[in-house]
């Protein structure tokens, strides 16, 4: 059973979303393709000093546990973004990105 204060928010919050909407364009721009290039470029990078270059183990530590939060950032930031094709509006590039799920060890079917 919906309460009213539920309808109310949804209701608000559908509002909030189409006037962004109108405001700002449905998908991806600058800030969202700039970020994207950041988490990967990091996600790279954090992969190759853990596997090839590290030699003390408590930064390993470290570097792992970050490499471990930007791959989240990853799924969150750019996997789930493509799955909704909110990223371009051109269908090849969301299902290319959507491929992100596999870089970090997801699956980018399911």
């Amino acid at each position: 059973m919906k309460s009213k204060r539920f309808d109310i928010f949804k209701t608000d919050l559908n509002n909030k979303v189409r006037d962004y909407i109108k405001a700002n364009g449905r998908h991806a721009g600058a800030v969202f393709w700039l970020k994207a290039i950041l988490l990967l470029f990091t996600w790279a990078l954090l992969y190759v000093y853990i596997v090839f270059i590290s030699a003390d183990p408590s930064l390993a530590f470290v570097c792992s546990l970050l490499w471990g939060v930007t791959s989240l950032f990853i799924i969150f930031n750019i996997g789930h973004d493509a799955v909704h094709e909110v990223i371009s509006k051109k269908k090849w590039v969301n299902n290319i990105m959507r491929y992100s799920f596999n870089l970090v060890g997801g699956n980018a079917y399911s």
